[in-house]
């Protein structure tokens, strides 16, 4: 199946059964872009084929709002393989976007169109690796935690660095410390 990606909203009232999938774009600068679905078989979004992972990719619930404000989810993807865990511990995945879409199947074959859902950037992540001795199988999870764009700018810290060693060669902040403790009036008529 393909589909692209749509914007709006869809009147799903007419359908008798409606079922929802998930599809996780995750882009690491160094490593790449992964793309898991928790649908039964793979699917192809604005020409991008989503792997599907089933049960092994959980997303926990966003709140849909109007306005955008700041929200927070977990994926959790489970199964990976070993070295892949090795290629994440190696590359710094912090700071790497995530984009969920969501796709609406009305069970009919009609194409309902995938909706981003959620934009975001990853602020943290954990690994969990489980082993069973009793039937030699080992499992490994990885759960990111992911903040959307809002919430990452309510963090941002506003204002320019003057220290001489963030801007070489500038001299425009060279009296910067000279004025630092003073009682400065800026605008006043004894300047």
């Amino acid at each position: 199946m393909a589909y692209n990606t749509t914007h709006g909203i869809k009147d799903l009232s007419a359908f008798a059964a409606i079922s929802t999938a998930m599809f996780v774009k995750w882009v690491v600068p160094v490593l790449g872009t992964t793309l898991l679905s928790d649908y039964n078989t793979d699917v192809t979004i604005d020409g991008d084929v989503y792997s599907s992972i089933g049960q092994l990719l959980t997303i926990t619930q966003a709140t849909s709002e109007l306005r955008a404000s700041p929200a927070s989810l977990m994926i959790t993807i489970s199964g990976i393989p070993a070295g892949t865990v090795t290629n994440m511990l190696d590359n710094d995945i912090k700071g790497s976007t995530v984009k969920i879409s969501r796709i609406y199947d009305n069970k009919q074959g009609a194409e309902e169109g995938a909706f981003v859902v959620f934009n975001g950037i990853v602020t943290n992540y954990s690994i969990t690796d489980t082993v069973n001795t009793q039937s030699k199988t080992a499992s490994t999870v990885i759960t990111l935690n992911v903040n959307n764009i809002v919430e990452i700018l309510n963090k941002k810290v506003n204002g320019r660095k003057t220290n001489p060693e963030d801007f070489p060669g500038d001299v425009a902040f060279d009296r910067v410390r000279v004025l630092q403790g003073k009682k400065y009036g800026f605008g006043g008529a004894n300047t």
